[in-house]
This record gives C-alpha cells, structure tokens and sequence, in this order.
C-alpha cells in the first residue's frame, strides 16, 4: 500500500502512524513531473493489513488474477472474490483492514485535491465531494486509464508529462462525475476554441517546444480550465493536446534530421525530449524508424 496515502491507527492514542512498506513497493512515479497524481506497483505474497485510513483520494486497481480476500470496515471482515480489473475506491478517513493469503499484484493511484478541482465542474472548484466506497467495482473506463497509466510509467514516460496530467484529469472526472457522495453534472460543452485562442495556444506550443510543456500552461494561454481546454482543444484540431504536442515535436525533429547534421542528442533536447534514448524511442514509436535511418533516407 502507498505510504503516501495510507497511515495505521493507533488504538492508544488515535493517530495516524506512517506505513512504510518499501519492499511491496515494484516501482512508483512519485519522483517524476507529474502533476497532482501518483501511481504505484505493489506486489505481496500474502496481505495481512493493519487497520489504516486513507488520506488522500485514492483507488486500487487489481493487476494479478483472481483471489479471495476479506476486507473490514467498521467491524465485520466480509469475503469477496476479486479479479484481475477489480477496482477498490477508498472513502477518505474511515478505518479498514485487508488481508489475503493469495498473491496479489495491484496498482495504487492517488490523486490531490488539486488534481480533482482541475477538473470539477463547478466553476471555482473550491469545494469537493468525498468519493463513495466501493470494493471489487467493475469499470472499463477506469481500468483503461489506470492501465495506460502504467504502461506510460514502465515505458518510462515516453509521452512526457502532459500525457501524465491528461490521464490525470481523465481519471479525475469520472471519479467525481460517477463515484462522489454528490452527483456532479457537466453542461454540454459545444465547439472548440475560438480561431485567435487557438492560434495562441498553437504559438505558444511553438515557441515552447524544447520545454517541459504542461496541460495547465496551455489552458492558462486559454483562458480556459483544464477539463475544459482539453475537450475544446481536442473540437478544434481533432487532436488532444498531448497529442498534438507530440506531433509537433516529430515534425520539427524530422526538420532537423533532413536539414542539418545535429547529433541526434542536440535534436532531442532541442524538441524537449530531455535524452536522446528517449527521444529515440519516441521517433520510433511514432515514425516506424530511428533518428538515424530517417536522416540517412534523405541523404
């Protein structure tokens, strides 16, 4: 379990004590840029949880097959089975237990409250409501974007952060607008952006494309929040941002390869790639071939 997210109860004195379970703990992208969401792999021979609460909002994504486990909330342990997909949705602050005697393989994904006002509807995103709990939930939707999160972390997160924040707000939105303890609604979001905000956006992206771009810059250019720019951005250029970003940033290192006799490591930084292992990985994903063989193709 995620030691940022989740503490034990101390019966005595009724206070939250750190759990930290390190060797659970396969890989996590705490330390990378990305904004206001953490994803964990934790892998266990057995569980056996001490009673913990959970701080943050946060869910469990089920990644081996299937076990029996026994979860408590309140007083009674109660026996389900789950499967590989199974999403755990923890309500903030209630005390709980968990145990198996299987292994058990999962994905912790923890999102701040910053994270979720990105992309609530209300218009000042001050308040939020809890998530209700729920145990052994089946929904695709969220099961996709918990998986694509952890293929963009073991690919080590080729697509960069703005792919990050955009899984981020995805999962951000169908929490509040299916799981919250108030039915949030969105009004109908109709067109794109307006031909001079686009332009800006796309300027903007431009003149930023050796930077750390991130999906709250461009909706500030916008005017615009998060949730919303990235729905209109898509309207308007068919295209979501990170997407796009990318794109960008194949076309301009393809410029470069044809044009000049760069390294491939200066054409990397010089599209923000940061390394020229990934910009690599990067080129081939999304060209079909390296750096090297396309620059050669024209030479």
């Amino acid at each position: 379990m995620p030691s940022s997210c989740i503490s034990t109860i101390d019966p005595v004195r009724h206070e939250a004590l750190p759990v930290i379970e390190p060797s659970n703990v396969k890989w996590s992208s705490g330390l990378r840029n990305w904004d206001g969401i953490t994803v964990e792999l934790h892998n266990f021979d057995e569980l056996d949880m001490p009673e913990f609460a959970v701080l943050e909002y946060s869910m469990i994504v089920q990644i081996s097959g299937a076990i029996k486990v026994e979860t408590k909330v309140g007083n009674t342990f109660q026996k389900r089975v789950s499967s590989r997909g199974n999403i755990w949705i923890f309500s903030a602050e209630a005390p709980r237990q968990v145990r198996t005697s299987e292994p058990l393989e999962v994905l912790v994904v923890t999102l701040s409250v910053d994270a979720l006002k990105k992309a609530s509807p209300t218009s000042n995103g001050l308040s939020l409501p809890e998530l209700i709990e729920h145990h052994v939930l089946h929904d695709p939707q969220i099961e996709n974007i918990a998986m694509a999160l952890k293929a963009e972390a073991e690919s080590d997160y080729l697509s960069g952060p703005m792919y990050g924040d955009a899984l981020s707000l995805a999962l951000s939105s169908r929490l509040l607008t299916r799981y919250a303890t108030i039915e949030l609604r969105r009004s109908e979001q109709k067109g794109g952006l307006s031909p001079q905000t686009l332009r800006r956006v796309v300027d903007h992206i431009h003149a930023d494309l050796a930077a750390d771009l991130s999906l709250l810059d461009l909706a500030k250019t916008a005017g615009l929040s998060s949730f919303r720019f990235s729905h209109n951005f898509k309207q308007a250029t068919g295209l979501a941002p990170h997407q796009y970003v990318t794109r960008e940033r194949i076309e301009k290192a393809k410029r470069i390869l044809r044009e000049t006799d760069l390294s491939v490591t200066t054409v990397a930084f010089a599209v923000g790639c940061g390394s020229s292992s990934r910009f690599a990985s990067l080129f081939r994903q999304v060209t079909g071939c390296s750096p090297s063989r396309y620059r050669a193709a024209f030479r």
